[in-house]
């Protein structure tokens, strides 16, 4: 298929919300990724259908995660301005959320919040300081507050999310 009618497939998927295309945050640093969005499905069930899996094996379940996040995001912002940030030496954060005049949301989303690794989030903050990082986890009840690696970082649940964004 050509680059032309992917995009128009893509662009028909993403009107009828059936994906959501993420595309990337940058602050006009060189070191930043600018042009690769990320493609989310909207329907968890249907992503495990194309899979072909019946049952969301362990390794798959951050994978998922991911896409509840999105769509927690999603409806509380109502899609406005939700992206993802990359930089050229490998680190990322899943999304970003920015409002009119205010410093960027920086959101993991992490199955386990002992998987959390602050790399992809110390990275970021060193290019835009400012603003809240926030790990989103289902392992996590009751919202706290800890500093990794001399970050401070909030850990929450899906719940705490939609009342911080």
């Amino acid at each position: 298929m050509s680059r032309t009618t992917i995009l128009n497939y893509l662009s028909i998927l993403e009107a009828t919300h059936l994906v959501y295309v993420v595309r990337p945050y940058h602050g006009g640093n060189a070191k930043e990724i600018v042009a690769t969005p990320c493609v989310y499905g909207f329907d968890t069930g249907f992503v495990a259908w194309a899979q072909g899996l019946h049952e969301i094996p362990p390794k798959e379940k951050g994978f998922m995660w991911e896409h509840l996040v999105l769509n927690e995001i999603a409806a509380v912002t109502q899609h406005k301005d939700i992206m993802h940030w990359r930089d050229k030496q490998g680190h990322e954060v899943d999304f970003v959320i920015e409002g009119e005049g205010k410093a960027p949301v920086a959101i993991e989303a992490k199955w386990n919040a002992d998987a959390f690794d602050p790399d992809g989030l110390q990275a970021f903050r060193k290019l835009h300081p400012t603003g809240v990082s926030l790990v989103v986890s289902a392992n996590v009840d009751n919202a706290y507050t800890r500093s990794v690696s001399g970050l401070e970082v909030s850990f929450c649940s899906l719940s705490y999310l939609r009342q911080r964004v």
